[in-house]
């Protein structure tokens, strides 16, 4: 009896390094697969070793970036590919419902139309993820939006918003999942009237001619607002002290 379990240990040997070596391939070919939301979408490359804007923009690292240029720039593109592939509870806006309708053909285009449903207007991505359509077509519609926290925004055509409305709703630009960034977007042309001039005030470093610290497209500035509601900028994110209150600056890019 001793002698045949002495000779069966060979080949046990070698059936348990055959099967660890097949595990071993199974795990590296898994964590080789390429993440599956990255493989939805993928900002436009780089050409002839300039940078593509729309990377840029993707992988800045500022709380709020202002994205504008012309048609075509890719705009409604990167609102979904963001929310896509960066984050878990998004949203995207435009200023009335109707012009949704762009954004939504758009975003089943992108991801195939799986997960979609149609009624609610919100994507079930898997895992908890969600992405919803909103609209904030009256100043009092922002209410609506009032204790729904997203760790993504999305604006549309900025310039259709009015300042209190994207100020309000970003308040809620936070999330309870450990490691999830939380950021807001604005897409959107330069303005056409003088209801949309906000959106310059707010990103003034970069868009006013005559701001007295301009700063470069890309590069972040650090802003907050006073006890009145005046906004000031900064250079980092050093606290300041608001109403007795210490606030951590929030940071914005164009």
């Amino acid at each position: 009896m001793l002698q045949t379990e002495l000779s069966l240990r060979p080949s046990v040997q070698i059936l348990e390094n055959l099967l660890l070596s097949t595990l071993a391939d199974k795990l590296d070919a898994i964590f080789a697969m390429p993440d599956a939301s990255q493989a939805i979408w993928q900002p436009n490359p780089d050409r002839s070793g300039k940078p593509n804007p729309q990377r840029l923009a993707l992988e800045t690292e500022a709380d709020e970036l202002y994205y504008g240029g012309a048609a075509g720039g890719g705009k409604t593109d990167l609102l979904l590919g963001c929310a896509f592939t960066q984050h878990r509870q998004s949203v995207i806006f435009r200023r009335v419902y109707p012009n949704l309708k762009a954004i939504i053909r758009r975003s089943i285009d992108i991801n195939d139309g799986d997960g979609y449903n149609k009624s609610d207007k919100v994507w079930n991505l898997g895992g908890g993820k969600f992405l919803e359509f909103g609209s904030v077509q009256y100043e009092d519609s922002k209410a609506d939006w009032q204790g729904r926290p997203h760790d993504f925004y999305g604006f549309d055509e900025i310039t259709e918003f009015t300042r209190t409305q994207y100020q309000f709703i970003i308040g809620w630009n936070r999330t309870t999942t450990p490691g999830q960034r939380c950021r807001v977007i604005c897409a959107g042309n330069p303005p056409l009237d003088a209801d949309g001039m906000w959106v310059i005030e707010e990103f003034a470093p970069w868009l006013d001619d005559s701001f007295s610290d301009p700063a470069k497209p890309g590069e972040l500035r650090w802003y907050y607002y006073d006890g009145e509601g005046a906004l000031h900028w900064q250079r980092d994110d050093t606290p300041v002290e608001v109403g007795g209150e210490s606030i951590k600056p929030r940071s914005r890019t164009f």
